[in-house]
C-alpha cells in the first residue's frame, strides 16, 4: 500500500501544472464551503434578532397556533 501511495504522490507532484490546478481547486472549494457556512450563520443571526431584541419578559401568541409551533408543557 505504501508503494502505491508513493507512486501516486510522485505522479501528482512531478507535474507542476496539475499540482497547481489541484491546489487552486481545493482552495476554492474550501473557500466556498466557509462562505456558505458564514452566510447561513448570518441569516440565522438576523432572523433571530427580532425575537432576541424584543426586550419583553413574556411572549404572547395566538391560542389557535398549530400544535407543531407550541412549546411542550404550555398547558393548551
Amino acid at each position: 500500500m505504501l508503494g502505491i501511495l508513493r507512486i501516486a504522490y510522485k505522479l501528482l507532484v512531478n507535474d507542476r501544472a496539475k499540482f497547481a490546478a489541484l491546489l487552486v481547486g481545493i482552495s476554492f472549494a474550501v473557500f466556498l464551503m466557509v462562505q456558505m457556512t458564514s452566510m447561513f450563520a448570518g441569516v440565522l443571526f438576523r432572523a433571530s434578532a427580532t425575537v432576541v431584541n424584543v426586550g419583553a419578559s413574556i411572549w404572547v401568541m395566538d391560542p389557535e397556533l398549530p400544535p407543531k409551533f407550541r412549546l411542550p408543557g404550555d398547558g393548551v
